[in-house]
């Protein structure tokens, strides 16, 4: 549940999109607890987590609570698989994780990563560099049927 916590964290301090006092109201918990799980001092379950996406109602804690759990979530416009609508998920997708790097590049700078996290990020980003290189050669290759 770390990228839970991470965003959780980033909404509440970072962002300020989550207060902590009407969350702490909502859930039932103490101040210092809604606080100690964001700082990642007390490690949050995913009954708990669930409990803070639905009171909150925030879609990037929803993302985050699903990502630990292996699943990523994808919105259906209209709630219809169309080729038109896998394909605006698709994008929506890549603009998501071009918002996601803007995020850890600021993290960055600011000192907010450490050194061992920096090391993970990197591996994380040369295995997605891979797979966008595999992907622009299959664009390229389709490119080229099509003409």
């Amino acid at each position: 549940m770390r990228d839970f916590r991470v965003e959780l964290y980033r909404q509440m301090i970072t962002l300020g999109r989550i207060r902590a006092e009407r969350l702490a109201r909502q859930t039932g918990l103490s101040l210092p607890a809604v606080y100690k799980y964001a700082e990642g001092e007390i490690s949050i379950s995913l009954e708990r987590a669930n409990q803070i996406v639905s009171v909150t109602e925030n879609e990037s804690l929803a993302r985050a609570m699903l990502a630990g759990t292996g699943f990523f979530p994808v919105r259906l416009p209209g709630g219809e698989v169309t080729p038109e609508n896998l394909e605006k998920d698709q994008l929506s997708i890549i603009v998501e994780a071009a918002r996601a790097i803007e995020t850890i590049q600021e993290a960055l700078e600011d000192g907010k990563i450490s050194g061992s996290e920096s090391l993970a990020i990197s591996e994380i980003l040369n295995n997605l560099q891979e797979k966008i290189e595999s992907l622009r050669s299959k664009i390229k290759i389709m490119e080229g049927d099509n003409v």
